[in-house]
Formats: structure tokens, C-alpha cells, sequence
């Protein structure tokens, strides 16, 4: 039923959706310190680590929150519900007096906003079965688009007499979300759903494995994040590759541009009973991109490594998070996108700092070695626990994550 007319309508107005949350999520990412500075007076650097991490915890608290009242309430009404106090809250934001009062409502904000991790396995109820395959190119397409969109259109919103300002059309923005979502799922009732799925599950995972699963994401979205900070002073340093700071920006979002070159193959390299093979396959590439990227000292050879780093951390994310997809009932789905939505969110939390600590105490290359080890132990788990003895399902998940 995935392919008639009203699934695939819902499908690609979930796809837009998803599209215009994460440009609005990541919009002031890369500029909290200028915005803060500018909006707020408040120059201390340390503040926008706070803030960030503030932001992170909140999320990783929330995300699985959102799917445990999944598996009581309506899904349909939890949406409309937090996303409805979303838009209200974003165009609060707006008459923030001090930043202290911009924290309090972005933490309230991220609480509600949360809810919108639903989205992503509404989408995956509409795949179903080996639709989910295509599933995975589209929305992860849709992601990194906006990635790349919002990293152009930030520095713009800074330069603003008021940046406070664009929270009011985000506001609008939530509430066009809202409707545009309220009404894939009107079509999505429209279309009588296939058979469960439930009887083909894989059986319930053990908390050790689902133990192992988490550590394992946490590691990876660690080693994927720690070099983010520091990435574009780097490049752009005597100790790096003394590159401008605008070939440093176009350096940084190679690898989301890649991860859309990527696309194509993801589902030809997902075969049943492979997954384990590519997923060491994929992890020892990106290892490798990353020590040209630390050791290289040509701007050639450092584009090739961003190059491969970005096409196979796709892959392997995927692999991965099909592992956790997989892993129990149809009925727990929305939870699981929790627990994915939480460990990254915890990698997230701990990247900044930990790469903060590190180029304190040694250099700016540090994170990339740090890199290095957190995928090792990625590898470490997968090839020993999260890929034994677990048959590979034929479907491919949707990605929650991003190359960010």
C-alpha cells in the first residue's frame, strides 16, 4: 500500500517537514557566540558551551519521553500537541529580555520541539516494509539539504539589526509544520495500512545488547562530532593548513555534500548478511579519512579525506541505526527513534567538551586522533556484539542522524 497515491503524498509532506525542522534547528548553531555577543553582550565564549550543552541534555532527556507516551497515547495528538507549544514558545524567544531568559525558554522550546522525533517514525509506518529503503535516500537527502542551507543562511540572520527577530517567522514557520503534518496524517488514515509487520520482527532485544547498540551509537556520533568544533580554525591555522576562511567553510560541509553523492548507493551496499561486513568496511574507510586529514599536508589530499569521511560515515550510519530499527516490535518504534534522537544527542553533548579539553591541553589535531579512537571502539562493540548473532532485516531504516 506504501506506493498508492495518498501514502506517497504523505510521505514527501513528512519529507518537507522534516526538511524545514532541521533548517530551523541548526540556523544559529554555528554562530551562538556572535549571536549571543550581538543580541545579549554576553562575549564570554564558555556561556555558548553552556548553553549548547543545556540544549543537548535537554533533547536526549526528552527525545525518549516523547516515545514511551507514544505507546499510550496517540501519536497524532502528541504532535499537534508539542508542536502547537513549539510555535508559541519560538516566537517567545523573540521578547527574550537577557539571555537568561532566552535559556529558560529555549529549554522549554526544546522540550515541546522534541515531540517532532514522532515525525520520523511516521515516516517509517508509511514505508513499511522494503519501502523503508527508499525512505532512507529521501529523508536523509532532506537533511543534509538543509544542513548545508541553514550553514549559508546563518551568517545572514546574524548580520541582522535583530537576529530575535527571525523567531517570529519561525514561529509562523512551526505552525505551517504543524498543519502540514496534521494532514499527511489525515491521508495516512485514508490508505488501509498493510498486514503487521509484527509477525516477521525480529525478537525482543536483551538489555545487554540494546546496552552494547547504545554505546556503540554513542562512540560513533562521538568520533563524528569531536572534530566539528575546531574543524574550520584548523584548516585555517599555521599548525593546520593556513587555508582562508572561506575555503575552510566550503571544507566543512563537504562531507553532508557527500553524504547526498552517497544516496544512491546506501541501498545497493545494504545486502542481508552483509551488514556487519560493510559496516567495518565503511568504519576502516572513514578511519582513514580522518588521518589524512590530521597528517596530510597538501589541501588536495585533505579534501580527499573529507571526501571519503563523508561517504562512508553515511553508510555506516545507517547500518547501524538499522540494527536498532530492527531490533523488537512495530509497536516500539517510536521509542527506539527516542533512544536514537538520546544517544546522539548525548554524543553531541560530550563532543564539544571533550574537543574543547583536548586542543587546552594539546593542539588542534587532538580531536581528530580522538576521532580515530572513538570509531575504534564503535568497531570494537559492532563486530562483537551488536552484529552477532542477530539476522539482518532486509529493510533499510530511516536515518535519524546527520552529518552536522
Amino acid at each position: 500500500m506504501s506506493g498508492s497515491p495518498s501514502m506517497s503524498r504523505a510521505q514527501w509532506i513528512l519529507l518537507v517537514c522534516g526538511f524545514l525542522q532541521v533548517f530551523t534547528e541548526t540556523l544559529l548553531s554555528p554562530f551562538y557566540p556572535q549571536f549571543f555577543a550581538k543580541v545579549f553582550g554576553v562575549g564570554d565564549l564558555e556561556f555558548s558551551g553552556r548553553f549548547i550543552a543545556i540544549c543537548r541534555l535537554t533533547v536526549m532527556l526528552c527525545g525518549p519521553l516523547w516515545g514511551l507516551l507514544a505507546r499510550r497515547y496517540s501519536a497524532t495528538v502528541l504532535l499537534a500537541v508539542g508542536q502547537f507549544f513549539t510555535a508559541v514558545l519560538t516566537a517567545l524567544c523573540a521578547l527574550a529580555q537577557d539571555e537568561q531568559q532566552f535559556i529558560v525558554l529555549t529549554v522549554l522550546l526544546l522540550i515541546f520541539k522534541s515531540s517532532y522525533m514522532l515525525v520520523y517514525s511516521l515516516l517509517l509506518e508509511l514505508a513499511g516494509g522494503e519501502g523503508r529503503a527508499a525512505a532512507v535516500g529521501k529523508l536523509q537527502a532532506a537533511v543534509h539539504l538543509a544542513i548545508i542551507a541553514s550553514s549559508l543562511c546563518g551568517a545572514w540572520v546574524i548580520d541582522m539589526p535583530s537576529p530575535l527577530w527571525i523567531f517570529y517567522p519561525a514561529a509562523v514557520l512551526d505552525i505551517v509544520l504543524l498543519g502540514l503534518c496534521l494532514y499527511a496524517l489525515r491521508l495516512k488514515k485514508m490508505v488501509r495500512q498493510a498486514p503487521a509487520e509484527a509477525a516477521n520482527a525480529a525478537p525482543s532485544a536483551s538489555w545487554g545488547w540494546m546496552a552494547a547498540l547504545g554505546l556503540c551509537f554513542i562512540s560513533f556520533h562521538l568520533g563524528l562530532n569531536v572534530i566539528r568544533p575546531y574543524f574550520t580554525q584548523y584548516v585555517s591555522s599555521a599548525e593546520g593548513y593556513g587555508l582562508s576562511t572561506t575555503m575552510a567553510g566550503v571544507l566543512f560541509l563537504v562531507p553532508s555534500a557527500m553524504a547526498l553523492v552517497a544516496m544512491p548507493w546506501v541501498r545497493r551496499l545494504h545486502a542481508p548478511g552483509q551488514h556487519r561486513t560493510f559496516y567495518i568496511g565503511s568504519v576502516s574507510l572513514l578511519v582513514v579519512g580522518l588521518v589524512l586529514q590530521a597528517v596530510s599536508s597538501g589541501w588536495v589530499l585533505l579534501l580527499a579525506g573529507r571526501v571519503m569521511f563523508g561517504f562512508c560515515v553515511i553508510i555506516a550510519q545507517s547500518i547501524l541505526e538499522l540494527r536498532l530499527f530492527s531490533a523488537g516490535s512495530e509497536g516500539r518504534l517510536h521509542l527506539r527513534v527516542g533512544l536514537s534522537v538520546a544517544w546522539q544527542n548525548a554524543a553531541l553533548l560530550g563532543a564539544p567538551l571533550l574537543a574543547s579539553e583536548l586542543v587546552g591541553q594539546a593542539n588542534l589535531v587532538a580531536p581528530f586522533w580522538a576521532a580515530v579512537g572513538a570509531f575504534a571502539l564503535s568497531l570494537i562493540l559492532a563486530s562483537a556484539v551488536v552484529f552477532q548473532g542477530r539476522k539482518d532485516p532486509v529493510a533499510i531504516p530511516v536515518l535519524q542522524g546527520a552529518v552536522k
